[in-house]
């Protein structure tokens, strides 16, 4: 039995499939694409998969990952090739290769904003969307598992960038956490511009998840 780690996109209209559709849809191709997996126990067994945290309806995605059991002779770097010969293409494999770490090591993800700025906005965004997000102290409301709680949004907060692009746009880089009671999703980010920029309007013009990273700050392989 060969460990596999296999790393896939989410674009297009992909990215308004469900997490459990995602599920289901590797399960099928893992079947169509003649890869025997190992299989849950019980009274209807389904491919023991393992993914990486879910994604947000709507959001796109570079570096989705899922672990499973290969219960057959084959090279790991096959498995990409042949699930991505019959999986749509916007959840296509991009690699396949051993597991260096346990996924339940996932501390961070960096996500790519774009953010499409009313005409008004533009003229010097860059630097004050930069400012806004930059301070030591965000206030912010977070529901968890436990209700209600403040958190300083600014302390979750890492590798924080802004770019001005063409057309109006905004490039927002950062990376947040997805594990245990600290997880935050990108959209508060745009929660936090629409309270405390209210003459700076920014519409959302795409969230994409680009990598993952230990509790350290280093990248996840």
């Amino acid at each position: 039995m060969q460990k596999v780690r296999l790393t896939f996109v989410k674009q297009g209209t992909a990215v308004f499939i469900s997490h459990l559709d995602v599920l289901r849809s590797y399960a099928r191709g893992l079947s169509r694409a003649g890869l025997r997996v190992r299989y849950t126990e019980g009274f209807n067994p389904q491919p023991y998969l393992v993914f990486s945290p879910p994604l947000s309806l709507g959001y796109a995605s570079l570096c989705e990952l899922c672990d499973f059991d290969l219960e057959q002779d084959l090279p790991v770097e096959q498995v990409a090739p042949r699930l991505a010969a019959v999986m749509p293409e916007g959840l296509r494999p991009v690699a396949s290769a051993v597991p260096v770490r346990r996924l339940g090591e996932l501390a961070a993800a960096a996500y790519r904003l774009e953010l499409q700025l009313l005409p008004q906005a533009a003229p010097g965004a860059e630097g004050a969307v930069l400012a806004c997000l930059s301070r030591p102290e965000i206030p912010l409301s977070k529901k968890s598992k436990r209700g209600q709680r403040e958190v300083n949004l600014a302390a979750l907060v890492k590798g924080l960038a802004v770019a001005q692009l063409s057309g109006g746009r905004l490039r927002l880089d950062c990376r947040l956490p997805v594990a245990g009671e600290e997880a935050v999703n990108p959209r508060c980010l745009l929660e936090v511009l629409a309270r405390d920029l209210p003459e700076r309007p920014v519409a959302e013009a795409g969230i994409t998840r680009t990598g993952f990273y230990l509790r350290d700050g280093t990248a996840f392989s």
